[in-house]
């Protein structure tokens, strides 16, 4: 029973380690997407105050 029970256990444990893997791995894609966007974004509102004081 104990050996069923840590088997079980272990796959479990293997899974939540590739879950979070493919986790952090999403997240830091998404960071590197919304730094990108954010920049742009930054760009985008100077651009639209500089037009403002001219």
């Amino acid at each position: 029973m104990n050996d069923a029970y840590k088997d079980k256990a272990d796959a479990q444990r293997e899974q939540l380690e590739a879950t979070w893997d493919k986790f952090k791995a999403e997240l830091k894609e998404a960071s590197a997407d919304t730094r990108i966007a954010f920049k742009e974004k930054v760009k985008e509102v100077q651009n639209f105050f500089d037009d403002q004081t001219r």
